[in-house]
């Protein structure tokens, strides 16, 4: 009963989305900017958006060489690319957690420290997207502030930064021994978190890899309006791209859809570009991660799991 009445809240919510997307956007407008769009422009969105997604694979290593048995490039590459298919059809970003957890099974790691490293990776660039928000509305004097979405995107990114924080002194003070056999899991997590957001080598290059990942997304997003005639500073994609990769972790569509036009949405109104484009343009970013994920889907498809069907 509670699974279906989830399924059901989440039809409703994509419903509730579609229907505020059909009322403020002209269909027939995006319709036009998406077949106008440039194709070299879109060929150089999708070349940069791989290099971010080579530069997460590379972050991937860097926690396994801290926490697990370091899998090699191959696997990080073949782990990340598949995540990505797997994030696209599935309606939470667990899927793509859960295929980067056993393809690092399969590379020798073992299933508990499989899913620390994925968690702990997982938690540094949800980090960095809240501490770029907080910076944005710190430093920029972006119009894309004045968005009410972006009041509620700032006060997610502090709880996400304070709970970080917390997750680093708790993992220092606090053993599990006398807890109960339930509580031990989340905190032999939160003490991973700690080991390694402790070890300054690992900071020093994990935020390298996140700058370089984090600039190619942004990049890449801005190459998608550029292609559809529609330019927009650093400071304004930024805090959009961060905004919607906020939105969409939220559990209420496919591979994002309908939440990541509808910030879109919100987020390019104080900049007084129509809607029509602001939907383009956030559906054109989201036809370039489908072509990745594709790719990645591929990848799965051709690649075989040695550990599993070979032994």
């Amino acid at each position: 009963m509670i699974r279906a009445a989830l399924v059901l809240f989440k039809i409703l919510v994509l419903f509730a989305l579609g229907a505020y997307l059909f009322r403020t956007t002209d269909l027939n407008s995006t319709s036009d900017l998406l077949m106008s769009a440039n194709i070299s422009l879109v060929t150089l969105a999708v070349g940069l958006m791989a290099f971010a997604l080579l530069a997460n694979a590379a972050r991937w290593m860097l926690v396994t060489k801290v926490l697990t048995p370091p899998i090699g490039v191959g696997t990080a590459v073949l782990g990340t690319f598949e995540a990505m298919f797997f994030q696209q059809i599935l309606p939470t970003g667990l899927g793509g957690d859960a295929s980067r957890t056993l393809r690092a099974r399969d590379a020798g790691v073992s299933l508990s420290q499989s899913v620390y490293g994925v968690i702990v990776d997982r938690a540094n660039g949800l980090l960095f997207v809240a501490l770029s928000i907080l910076g944005a509305g710190w430093l920029s004097n972006s119009l894309v502030i004045k968005s009410r979405l972006f009041w509620v995107l700032l006060n997610c990114s502090v709880a996400i930064s304070i709970g970080a924080l917390g997750a680093i002194v708790v993992g220092v003070f606090i053993s599990g021994e006398r807890l109960p056999r339930m509580i031990r899991t989340p905190l032999r997590i939160t003490q991973e978190y700690s080991r390694c957001m402790r070890n300054w080598y690992f900071l020093t290059l994990t935020l390298a890899c996140l700058f370089a990942s984090n600039a190619m997304y942004i990049l890449s997003f801005k190459y998608c309006a550029l292609a559809l005639g529609v330019p927009i500073a650093w400071w304004d994609a930024i805090i959009i791209v961060q905004g919607m990769v906020l939105v969409s972790i939220i559990p209420f569509s496919i591979g994002g859809w309908g939440l990541r036009e509808g910030a879109a949405l919100l987020l390019f109104a104080p900049l007084h570009i129509q809607p029509s484009s602001a939907v383009a343009v956030s559906v054109l970013f989201g036809l370039v991660l489908t072509l990745l994920a594709i790719f990645g889907g591929t990848l799965w498809f051709t690649c075989g799991y040695k550990r599993f069907y070979y032994k």
